[in-house]
Order: structure tokens, then C-alpha cells, then sequence
């Protein structure tokens, strides 16, 4: 005989799941590629990831024109979301909880500045200010209107960084000393008038994708237990211009001294990556080669013969570990933002408002080294 009680217990139980689903508001301004990938994201079905507790809406898109907008809104399937020609408009939505920034850099401090004084929680795009006291400002604007404040950090989400952090910080390879992070995307073919190319809408290798091997150098290095949350040093940087006056190319070397290890950085608009990221520790080295550094799929760990004193001779043994995205993988921000909207939080422990305002502060350095000026009237607070 069916257990009709049992039955109706489990039916409650997925009542009150269904209940207690956060639902997230969104709004985006800013409509280029990265917010079309963003967007399409958010609208996954949240069961796919294995998430139960956040939903999300795109309720609201800004640009310089209604058809612009509407055509973003058809494009990512949310064609029911209202279409602003503008971004005040976005901010001043009162169905927007949350506003989404993907701009150019140069905007993102001015664009979250004014969402945040509209009294919107804010997910800005990385790099999310063009220099450190623009992060301090706007953090410190978050903090007085008690909102949430992230920079768009979306790899840091991903369920392979956080398993590798783990290997690295649990001893797997040995003693860390040198990490080796490139990141490379070719924009050949692209018009001379594209933001990449373009000083004042801060352009260049530096903002564009430097922030990729960052995110891997702290995770693996400056969130090391023995590195103490020392800060890291750039000891030198270089780089190759274009014509247009910004970095198609640059190297930068970090010393962390909490850690006593290196790491080599370098970016490029010209020529893609053919490795990403090598990790070399006392034991082995772990090695990510599946392309691009902002969204792979596998890892290697390959492991010395330590019992064998010759170095040269040690042979290796090598573990591969696979680990499938669902959609792009931009939803795992997004999942970050509604928790920490939901529980009142204002900022993330995976990207915390220092850790923003740290990676700023050495981008700020590695483009002084480097010989990059941007114009004053980007870099102002």
C-alpha cells in the first residue's frame, strides 16, 4: 500500500525548496560579446549546475538605443526584459536589484560609481577599475551604502581552480617556487578602431587578459596557507607596443616572499598562448595546456620519482583530471552575487574587495615598468 503520508511529506519538502529558491534581478549595461556570454549564462536553468538555492532574471538592458538594446534582449532569449537607451534608466529600474558592468574598462569605475549611488548591488566586469584608488573608491562607496560590491572574477568560481588550490595548498607537488601563467588571444583581422587597440578606452594585453594569469598566480600562490596573505612584488616588467601606442605583449615577473616563489606573467594580443599555466613544485609540477586560461577543462599533475637522486633521471608519473563546464560557466558568478545579496553580505571571500584592490595596485605597477600611460582622464577618481 503507497505510503501516502511519505508522499505528501516529500511534496512539502519540494514546496518549500521551491520557496526558499533566491531569485536575483539583473540588469546589464554594456552589451558587447562579454555581456551577450554573461547573459545567455544567467539564463541556464540552474539545475544543470547542480544549484538549488539561486535563480536568476534578466529584467532590464542599457545602451545608447532601444533597438540596440531590444536586439540584445532577442539575441540571449529575454526578450521580455524592458530596453533602455541608457544606463541611468538600468540603475533607476526599480525591478533591477543587481546591475551587471560590461563596458569598456575605462567606464567601469564611473559606471559602477553611479549604479552603486543608484542604490544597486554591482557586479563589474574585470578588470573592474583601471587603477587601484578607483577600486578603494568604490569599495569604500559600497561600504557606506551597505551593497554588494564583486568584481567579475568569474574563473575563481570554477570547480577545477578550486580543486587545484586544493592539490597545490595540500602539499600534492611539494613546495611551490615557480608559477609560469600566459594568457594570449589574437586580434588579428580586427579593426584598427577596436577598443583593444584604443589607449583611451584602456586598451591593450595589460587590462585585457592580464587579469587571467593573476586570477591563477593568487589562487595558487598568494591564497597558499604558507604564504601568510603576503604581498606579492613586480620585479620588473616589459613590453612590446603596437602602433596604436598600447601592449600587444608583456612579461612581468612577481616575487612572493611570504612563500619564496616566483611567478612569470605574460600576455598578448598577437600571437594566442600555446601553454597556460605550469605550477613547478618541489615534488612535481601541475600543468593546465588546455586552452584559453580563462575557461579550461582539464589539468595535469605529473609527479616525480623522488627515490631517485639524480634529478635529471627522475621519471615522472602523470595523472590527467577532466572537468566539464556546463554552458559557458559564467553562472557561477552570477550564483556568488545572489548568496551574498541574500545573506546581506557585501563582498566575496572568493574575491574580496582587497584582493580587487590588490590586483589593481599591481596592475597599476606591472603597466609603470612596462612604459604604459593611459590618459588622465580614465585613470581619475
Amino acid at each position: 500500500m503507497p505510503d501516502i503520508g511519505s508522499k505528501q511529506h516529500q511534496q512539502l519538502s519540494s514546496s518549500s525548496s521551491l520557496l526558499m529558491t533566491f531569485t536575483l534581478n539583473f540588469g546589464i549595461v554594456g552589451l558587447g560579446g562579454i555581456s551577450e556570454t554573461f547573459a545567455r549564462d544567467l539564463l541556464t536553468n540552474p539545475l544543470d549546475r547542480g544549484v538549488s538555492d539561486v535563480n536568476h532574471k534578466l529584467v532590464a538592458a542599457g545602451s545608447s538605443s532601444d533597438k540596440k538594446a531590444r536586439d540584445f534582449l532577442e539575441r540571449v532569449g529575454a526578450s521580455s526584459a524592458t530596453a533602455y537607451s541608457s544606463y541611468e534608466d538600468v540603475y533607476n529600474d526599480p525591478n533591477v536589484t543587481v546591475v551587471y558592468i560590461g563596458t569598456p574598462h575605462s567606464h567601469h569605475y564611473h559606471n559602477a560609481r553611479d549604479a552603486l549611488h543608484a542604490g544597486k548591488h554591482v557586479l563589474v566586469e574585470k578588470p573592474a577599475v583601471i587603477t587601484a584608488d578607483q577600486m578603494r573608491a568604490l569599495a569604500q562607496l559600497a561600504q557606506q551604502k551597505h551593497l554588494t560590491l564583486m568584481e567579475a572574477k568569474w574563473t575563481r568560481f570554477f570547480p577545477m581552480l578550486k580543486e587545484i588550490e586544493n592539490k597545490v595548498h595540500s602539499g600534492v607537488i611539494g613546495d611551490v617556487k615557480q608559477v609560469h601563467a600566459d594568457f594570449g588571444q589574437t586580434f588579428t583581422g580586427v579593426s584598427s578602431d577596436h577598443r583593444i587597440f584604443n589607449l583611451n578606452l584602456g586598451g591593450g594585453s595589460i587590462m585585457d587578459l592580464m587579469p587571467y594569469p593573476l586570477i591563477w598566480v593568487f589562487s595558487v600562490l598568494f591564497y597558499h596557507p604558507a604564504n601568510k596573505l603576503c604581498k606579492p612584488s613586480v620585479r620588473g616588467a616589459t613590453c612590446i607596443k603596437n602602433q596604436y601606442g598600447v601592449d600587444e605583449m608583456t612579461t612581468a615577473l612577481l616575487k612572493f616572499p611570504g612563500i619564496d616563489a616566483d611567478a612569470v606573467l605574460s600576455s598578448n594580443i598577437n600571437v594566442g598562448s600555446i601553454s597556460t599555466l605550469v605550477v613547478r613544485g618541489t615534488h612535481g609540477e601541475l600543468v593546465v595546456n588546455d586552452l584559453p586560461l580563462s575557461r579550461p577543462l582539464s589539468y595535469e599533475i605529473r609527479l616525480r620519482d623522488t627515490t631517485n637522486p639524480n634529478p635529471d633521471d627522475q621519471q615522472r608519473k602523470t595523472t590527467t583530471y577532466h572537468h566539464p563546464i556546463p554552458h559557458h560557466g559564467m553562472h557561477w558568478e552570477a550564483d556568488e552575487m545572489a548568496r551574498l545579496i541574500a545573506a546581506g553580505e557585501s563582498q566575496s571571500q572568493r574575491v574580496p574587495w582587497d584582493d580587487s584592490v590588490l590586483s589593481a595596485e599591481l596592475l597599476d605597477d606591472i603597466r609603470s615598468q612596462a612604459g604604459i600611460k593611459f590618459p588622465a582622464a580614465i585613470e581619475s577618481v
